[in-house]
């Protein structure tokens, strides 16, 4: 896929500002048997994230960063929601599943709607992007070079008791408990899950899964129950007729 110029800019951006996760998460490997607390460590590699981010975004011309949906200005004609770390638990104790979050919205009829979206997993080596209406595709970095990037798409299950469910919701049968809510958005939106349940996702995980999930061809819900779960947010394949 050509990318457009702006989900270039935010791939570009997003690389750049989340280089410095993998030298903390291999640093962090090697802190594991350390009595020390990793808390801190993980903190500041949040802030500096952050900071970076909101450096390379301000690059933009006409544009405002923040980290939610609350406010918004309808002069810019860029809005860019971030989230520097999502699945800080997993870092803090050197699990690869944690991420950064850039969506990038414009205003349209009083609300914030979301053009691209990318999603960096450093430790993995891959980033997850999705462009309005051209779908969501997924890229990994082997050896400091990038392979073709495949096109997500949601699974075809459509028995909701053979459905594998992602989300950080314990007491669920067939689930599994990731700790990165925009990881378990990615199971689904690549086929690897059927369903995502969630009630811990910020305005920026919300907006990055729901069109990764779109654009794969799935479905996205709030304060809807599956499996006997009402979540306020949640995620299908389109197939299972939720």
């Amino acid at each position: 896929m050509a990318l457009s110029p702006l989900l270039s800019f935010l791939i570009k951006a997003t690389r750049k500002s989340t280089r410095l996760l993998s030298r903390d998460y291999f640093e962090l490997e090697n802190l594991q048997n350390s009595k020390r607390p990793t808390t801190d460590f993980v903190s500041r590699s949040k802030a500096k994230v952050e900071e970076d981010l909101r450096l390379e975004l301000s690059k933009y011309p006409s544009s405002v960063i923040s980290s939610s949906l609350g406010s918004y200005d309808a002069l810019k004609a860029m809005h860019f929601i971030i989230d520097p770390l999502d699945g800080e638990r997993n870092l803090g104790r050197a699990i690869p599943f944690f991420a950064s979050i850039v969506v990038a919205c414009e205003h349209k009829d009083g609300a914030l709607l979301p053009l691209a979206s990318v999603i960096s997993f450093p430790a993995l080596g891959e980033i997850v992007y999705a462009d309005h209406g051209r779908g969501a595709y997924s890229e990994r970095s082997i050896d400091n070079s990038s392979q073709h990037a495949l096109r997500l798409r949601v699974s075809a299950n459509n028995s909701l008791d053979n459905a594998l469910i992602a989300t950080n919701i314990t007491g669920i049968e067939n689930s599994r408990v990731i700790g990165c809510d925009i990881y378990s958005a990615y199971l689904v939106a690549s086929g690897k899950a059927d369903v995502l349940l969630s009630n811990t996702m910020s305005d920026a995980m919300q907006l990055a899964a729901g069109q990764i999930i779109h654009e794969a061809g799935g479905r996205t819900h709030s304060n809807k129950e599956i499996a006997g779960i009402v979540a306020r947010f949640s995620a299908s394949n389109g197939c299972l007729g939720l």
